[in-house]
């Protein structure tokens, strides 16, 4: 709106437009909300989450083996979903595994965004490696060989992070006091 009446450089079209497209763009991230909480739900009405905590301690996983899992489980929906969908869809399933192996929730929360950050520009389908191949027109192998330091630096980090519980802690603690 500045940009229409001190700049005037948009037109009451292009406010329509712009506003049209913008609520098309929610009503999508809101779709996703609503059927993950729906998904949630079912989840929890026909006891998915206690059932897989029972099998999870029947089969005696420690929670190194329960965290790698979940790493390598997130780095590949990180390729694919974007995080809201990831996060929405496959946390209500794996929080009570993590209260019951006794992993901290906000470890665990950390943990989930770095991998979905990595997943982002993972190869082969990291949303972000298109996102930069359409925008600077460079073909996608070129793109792949320029992320492999930086990918290998952030999986360094995130395995730093997720055994590492005082990396990603730390600073919460000092903010809480704890």
């Amino acid at each position: 709106l500045v940009t229409r009446f001190v700049f005037r450089e948009l037109s009451y079209r292009d406010i329509l437009e712009a506003a049209s497209a913008t609520v098309f763009f929610t009503s999508q991230i809101l779709i996703v909300v609503a059927c993950a909480g729906v998904f949630s739900w079912l989840l929890t009405v026909n006891q998915v989450p206690a059932a897989m905590v029972a099998w999870l301690k029947g089969m005696d996983v420690a929670q190194w083996q329960f965290l790698l899992a979940v790493n390598v489980l997130f780095l590949a929906v990180g390729c694919f979903l974007d995080p809201l969908s990831a996060i929405l869809l496959l946390t209500p399933l794996l929080v009570p595994v993590v209260k019951a192996l006794g992993i901290d929730t906000v470890h665990f929360g950390i943990i989930i965004t770095v991998n979905l950050a990595i997943g982002l520009f993972h190869p082969p389908f990291g949303i972000n490696i298109f996102v930069a191949q359409s925008v600077l027109g460079i073909d996608v192998n070129k793109i792949y060989r320029g992320i492999v330091p930086f990918l290998v630096i952030y999986l360094i980090a995130l395995v730093l992070i997720t055994f590492v519980p005082e990396i990603s802690l730390a600073g919460v603690r000092l903010l809480m006091r704890t």
